[in-house]
């Protein structure tokens, strides 16, 4: 599985189209109209709210995602 973010977090899952044409030749496309990158971000969010729970309530750091 490619990795799509932070190794840190749960990667998302999306679909895929494979196409080929004529000869050697093939693609891979993301069918998912980049979805993935919203729940990334969702994931990204959660793993950073806990690992630096004591600094934020510390108001030693300011989560703005």
């Amino acid at each position: 599985m490619p990795y799509r973010t932070f190794i840190e977090v749960q990667q998302p899952q999306s679909l895929f189209v494979f196409r080929m044409k004529t000869g050697p030749y093939a693609a891979l496309f993301e069918a998912d109209g980049g979805a993935w990158k919203v729940e990334a971000m969702d994931t990204i969010r959660a793993y950073l709210l806990t690992a630096l729970e004591d600094e934020i309530k510390a108001g030693k750091i300011v989560l703005i995602a």
